[in-house]
């Protein structure tokens, strides 16, 4: 069956699981920190996956997001040459710079300057 999510769909599904997993990143269950995926609703992670394998495989922030949980499974205190926090910093910042722009699209004027 083909996958009818759109772009905005994904997003409003992804980013409250990545928020999920950031709050819960300090806690490895024997080389397991649990990504968004695991937090999501069983009936939304194949859809979740399957956009992510059909059109947003190459996408530079959720490379980054998989590398990040898989180095916190592998109890990292670096990666890619910086502090393992300073990258949860930089997921951070554009997960919220990803939510803003979501929800000015969803709530038009959300986010407008004044």
């Amino acid at each position: 069956m083909p996958n009818y999510m759109t772009s905005t769909e994904f997003w409003i599904l992804y980013l409250p699981a990545l928020r999920q997993a950031l709050d819960n990143d300090d806690i490895n269950e024997g080389f397991l920190v649990r990504g968004p995926e695991c937090y999501l609703d069983a009936a939304q992670l194949p859809l979740v996956d399957d956009f992510i394998t059909s059109v947003m495989a190459e996408d530079p922030f959720l490379i980054l997001v998989e590398e990040y949980f898989d180095a916190k499974t592998h109890y990292a205190e670096s990666f890619k040459g910086q502090s393992i926090l300073i990258v949860r910093e930089e997921i951070v910042r554009k997960m919220e710079e990803k939510t803003r722009l979501l929800n000015s699209r969803i709530q038009p004027g959300y986010g407008a300057e004044s």
